[in-house]
């Protein structure tokens, strides 16, 4: 599991725009596709702790949430991107006020989901 915080990163001028560089992500030999999923948590509400036996996942937080890993309490701020390799198990909890976050999942397996 990785953190990335980006308001712990500098903006980095290119002329007519900023951009902030958030980080690489090594992916396996074998993936050559991904998803992307948007996800909307009502304050209050959580989804079933799950896990994937073979997909890296990343979710980027759109707003304040709270992350369980492995057991684990994780504060999340809006702009930071939360890392879960294989069988890493998580929950995100909406404690603080709605949530909402994009998620991709490398490689893009339908049934790689357990919970």
């Amino acid at each position: 599991m990785k953190i990335i915080r980006s308001g712990e990163i500098d903006d980095k001028n290119r002329g007519n725009y900023m951009v902030k560089e958030l980080g690489a992500l090594l992916l396996h030999d074998y993936v050559n596709d991904g998803i992307l999923f948007e996800t909307r948590l009502p304050k209050g509400n959580d989804f079933k702790e799950q896990w994937h036996e073979q997909s890296t996942e990343m979710i980027y937080f759109l707003d304040r949430g709270l992350a369980i890993v492995n057991g684990n309490r994780y504060e999340l701020q809006k702009g930071d991107i939360l890392i879960l390799e294989p069988k890493e198990r998580h929950k995100i909890i909406a404690e603080y006020g709605d949530v909402t976050m994009f998620a991709t999942r490398f490689p893009n397996l339908p049934h790689d989901k357990y919970t």
